[in-house]
């Protein structure tokens, strides 16, 4: 039997900075039931800086997250701001985190290159054997090449750095 009751949902809606006075994104806990993105209306490109801003993740994490070339990015933040996201995956992905930001991915590995190697068991020729490069780019992420950042790995060496520390973490990697 229907009441004529509009069904309430149990997630606050902030659809806009300027609505919380004196309070960041930041410290809005998504654990509190907090949602940046209104569910009246469709995810537009400002909600994704939103939802970054919220979860005090980088634009390199979004962009992993989301799976998306920096340009599309920045026209969505730009240019596209107001205007509703066309890209059915990135809108679903959206809505997803902002119900479960436990589940936005980081695009940094949670532990150096050096420290990963200690925890395969073996030098850091073999790490990054094992991450898909050539035994020459440890030296370079030790930071023993001219013009490279200390640590620093290439985009797809961090994703799989990832995988790995995940398995490390598991158990599942033999040594």
């Amino acid at each position: 039997m229907a009441t004529g009751r509009k069904r309430t949902h149990s997630v606050q809606t902030i659809s806009d900075e300027r609505e919380l006075p004196g309070v960041s994104l930041q410290a809005v806990s998504a654990e509190a039931g907090c949602s940046v993105i209104p569910d009246h209306r469709p995810v537009i490109g400002s909600d994704l800086e939103l939802l970054r801003k919220r979860n005090g993740k980088t634009v390199s994490d979004m962009l992993y997250a989301f799976a998306m070339p920096p340009t599309r990015w920045y026209l969505y933040k730009n240019k596209l701001r107001d205007r509703p996201i066309n890209k059915v995956t990135i809108a679903l992905l959206a809505r997803y985190y902002d119900q479960h930001p436990d589940e936005l991915p980081t695009s940094t590995p949670p532990y150096t290159p050096r420290q990963m190697s200690k925890m395969v068991g073996g030098p850091m020729k073999r790490l990054a054997v094992l991450l898909g490069n050539e035994a020459a780019a440890s030296f370079r992420w030790l930071g023993g090449s001219q013009g490279v950042k200390v640590g620093a790995m290439s985009p797809i060496a961090q994703r799989l750095a990832i995988y790995l520390s995940n398995e490390i973490q598991r158990g599942n990697i033999i040594r």
